[in-house]
């Protein structure tokens, strides 16, 4: 059983019948169709279908269906670089926006660091509930001098000084 027809032979087959092949094409074509009945069948079934086109009557057109290229024709768009220069400003905007979000976001989490560590937390609710806290003050006093020696450091360096 022969392969099944693909675009290629598809091609080759109109090609034949249209007399669009080189004398070498055409010969090589001719070789394979010998060997293929597969092949010689839809030749056959294509010549029977051009003889059927070639019968028919023909009917004129209404009108002429070609499109006016000045209301039809393709739009010219601007290049990519004036694109891009149109959409600059947006991308500024945008630019600017992240920015500010970024630092309002870094500004937001040091002061929520700096007026809410741990310690100081948990010495707010060991005084609101009236518990005496010897190691929390011990440590609110460790962590005091640390931070007045190494304010930008974070509190965990402070085994360095332990």
């Amino acid at each position: 059983m022969a392969a099944p027809m693909n675009e290629r032979d598809w091609i080759q087959l109109n090609a034949y019948l249209d007399g669009e092949m080189s004398a070498a094409e055409r010969e090589a074509f001719e070789r394979r169709l010998a060997q293929d009945p597969a092949l010689q069948q839809e030749l056959e079934t294509l010549r029977a279908t051009v003889a059927l086109l070639h019968m028919a009557e023909r009917v004129p057109v209404p009108r002429n269906f070609t499109l006016d290229p000045a209301v039809y024709g393709r739009q010219v768009r601007p290049n990519w670089l004036a694109r891009l220069q149109a959409a600059r400003p947006m991308a500024l905007a945008a630019a600017v926006a992240t920015v500010a979000i970024i630092a309002g976001g870094v500004l937001l989490w040091n002061s929520a660091m700096q007026f809410a560590s741990p310690t100081m937390v948990a010495m707010e609710a060991a005084q609101a509930s009236g518990a005496s806290t010897p190691l929390g003050r011990h440590a609110q006093e460790l962590y005091e001098a640390f931070a007045k020696d190494n304010g930008g450091l974070d509190f965990s360096a402070i085994i360095r000084t332990l």
